[in-house]
């Protein structure tokens, strides 16, 4: 073998085993560290794909940001199109794996807050309990709900909501329609998504009662003299004089009663809470006069007031 075919035939493994090298050194380069599973990681908004990997080498997920962002543009089947938000990284991803969960909007990590709506809040206070769980405005919550477009909205998807919650004198169109209970709600809520869990939650217990409401008992009304069917509105209403007034179950079915007969009279409800609400008070506030008779006496228009009204209220 002359020296010219040797000096060919080293030259070639040479770049043979430069080859494998570089192969072997860039498939380490690649292969994400190992870290914690359920690994949370931020995309920023704005971020650009070498940004996005300068940030998960920081962040002890990859080892050179520089190659893998390499790998990614020229190598890898998965196409860069980081979204922006909280990710959850499993343990033992590929790199091609993570790029694909980075770039997929339906698996954000979006963390929760534990709300509890207690029964007989208003809805202001609703909006306030809400809005200081999520960081959010209590005022723009209560615009929101106010607002007649989207309670039209609504309207359409929800049985419950009927057009006498349109009527110009209700201070709220959607009080009494949010149903108090526990609450798992994301961070970044809309008012869309928070207004949604309340009112399906309402229309499941709804429709538990459905037949309950198709069976509505009459009630007296002053206006015409006369016994009507009650509304879904009326029930929803009496239910939120009920829920303030009674203690537990046993209480209620007495204080039902009480009311049905003073329908039949006719004779005033004589609630305190319609007295607290048409003075604008809180809940908290509510609690604090709710024995002091001589509020139940301050004029209102005659809307909320049952001490100066007949009848049901104009609202819950």
């Amino acid at each position: 073998m002359n020296k010219s075919v040797k000096i060919v035939i080293l030259t070639f493994l040479t770049v043979i085993l430069l080859i494998i090298g570089s192969v072997f050194f860039v498939k380490i380069q690649i292969t994400p560290k190992r870290y914690e599973n359920n690994t949370e990681f931020v995309v920023e908004k704005g971020a650009y794909g070498k940004q996005v990997f300068e940030d998960l080498e920081e962040a002890g997920i990859i080892r050179n940001s520089s190659i893998c962002y390499l790998y990614a543009r020229f190598l890898s089947p998965s196409v860069i199109n980081f979204k922006a938000g909280t990710h959850v990284l499993e343990s033992g991803l590929s790199l091609d794996e993570i790029i694909t969960t980075l770039s997929d909007d339906s698996k954000f990590y979006r963390p929760t807050d534990t709300v509890t709506i207690t029964e007989g809040s208003f809805l202001e206070d609703i909006a306030k309990t809400v809005a200081n769980a999520l960081g959010s405005s209590k005022d723009e919550l209560v615009a929101y709900w106010d607002d007649i477009d989207n309670v039209k909205m609504y309207m359409n998807e929800y049985p419950f909501l009927t057009d006498e919650i349109l009527n110009s004198e209700i201070r709220h169109p959607l009080e009494g329609y949010l149903f108090p209970s526990t609450y798992e709600f994301y961070d970044d809520s809309t008012f869309d998504e928070i207004t949604r869990k309340f009112l399906d939650k309402t229309l499941s217990v709804y429709n538990e009662y459905a037949a309950d409401f198709e069976n509505a008992p009459e009630i007296y009304h002053i206006e015409t003299k006369s016994y009507k069917k009650a509304t879904i509105h009326e029930i929803f209403t009496l239910a939120s004089i009920l829920e303030w007034e009674s203690g537990n179950d046993e209480d209620m079915l007495d204080i039902a009663s009480v009311f049905y007969n003073r329908f039949e009279y006719p004779d005033m409800l004589r609630s305190s809470v319609t007295a607290c609400y048409s003075l604008g008070l809180d809940k908290d506030s509510c609690l604090l006069v709710d024995k002091d008779l001589n509020l139940a006496y301050t004029e209102d228009g005659e809307t909320y007031n049952t001490y100066t009204k007949f009848g049901l209220p104009i609202g819950p």
